[in-house]
């Protein structure tokens, strides 16, 4: 479900379709979309991986700091992503299941193997870290989650939108904490720092250049100067604009807030995930990696449905009384 519809866009403009498409999927079960799209994305991973291994088409090497292998994709973050939205689709569907504690295993085991070759690690780790935290505290098919905690985790993106603004806008390269910081993470406080400076934060986006380590169209290294800001919020504040992150953010919260109120922990916890993990890889932005912006939908859905029964309500007292 989610190669339906590829976005890759210039200026704010262009989301709106995704605003459309997932307005239209309202009506269809999260559930199925999940299932469909972890076939979908298996099915073109190892389609992907096995041409790239078999010469059919391109595979590229990074040797650098790191080895990382880029399986037949124009990087290596990429084929690592999938498997991470594979993950945590699986571990949404298969939270009743019988054989759950197999299920992690098997997804340890498909995350071990795709990082082996990409050494992307954010989600690797994340994934890990997930499925641990589930083995540790899920007994009998109910999850520990202090309600505290989960109340927390409804402003996660909000909380992680305003770190990634508050520290990479004041981030000091002479402040040996904040640099030893920015080492840590890849040099993306510098970059988004850079990058704040050089773009204006507009209502609708800018058209923004942003130069990876990722492969061109053609197969060939980009060997531009690189500025490339990997933040999720700060990438998506700058090239779509303050509108569309607002409503994103809000978005995502009001997801979780439904979650909340239904007493889905499991959900509650991934969206957080997601949210944390948008604070060094940007790739969430993008529906094909990020299967649950259909939860965006499946809350809306239900709002409407809540909505409907109470003017229905409203009209059978009315009915009654008269």
């Amino acid at each position: 479900m989610s190669f339906i519809l590829l976005f890759r866009h210039d200026n704010g403009i262009d989301m709106l379709p995704l605003f459309l498409f997932l307005y239209s999927a309202r009506n269809i079960e999260f559930k199925k979309i999940a299932k469909y799209t972890i076939i979908l994305d298996l099915l073109l991973f190892f389609f992907v991986f096995i041409s790239a291994k078999t010469g059919l088409i391109y595979d590229y090497v990074e040797n650098g700091i790191r080895t990382r292998d880029y399986i037949g994709f124009r990087y290596s973050l990429l084929p690592q992503i999938i498997v991470f939205n594979i993950t945590l689709l699986t571990i949404y569907l298969s939270n009743e299941s019988p054989k759950r504690i197999l299920i992690y295993l098997l997804l340890i085991l498909l995350n071990y193997f795709t990082f082996k070759y990409t050494n992307s690690r954010l989600s690797f780790y994340q994934s890990i870290v997930l499925i641990i935290i589930l083995l540790v505290f899920q007994k009998n098919n109910k999850l520990f989650y202090p309600k505290v905690l989960r109340f927390i985790s409804i402003f996660s993106f909000i909380i992680c939108g305003a770190i990634s603004f508050y520290v990479t806008y004041n981030f000091n390269y002479l402040d040996k904490n904040q640099l030893k910081l920015n080492e840590i993470l890849g040099g993306r406080l510098y970059y988004g720092n850079l990058s704040l400076k050089n773009y204006k934060i507009s209502l609708w986006g800018n058209d923004v250049e942003y130069v990876g380590n990722g492969l061109l169209d053609t197969g060939k290294k980009n060997n531009s100067k690189y500025n490339y800001v990997d933040n999720f919020y700060l990438n998506m504040l700058e090239k779509y604009g303050g509108v569309y992150f607002v409503v994103f953010i809000l978005l995502f919260t009001f997801s979780i807030i439904y979650a909340y109120k239904k007493d889905d922990k499991l959900l509650i916890l991934i969206l957080t995930f997601i949210a944390t993990h948008g604070l060094i890889d940007d790739l969430i932005l993008y529906l094909y990696y990020n299967t649950f912006y259909f939860a965006i939908s499946y809350s809306v859905n239900d709002l409407n449905k809540y909505l409907d029964d109470r003017k229905r309500l409203k009209l059978e007292k009315k009915v009654t009384s008269i």
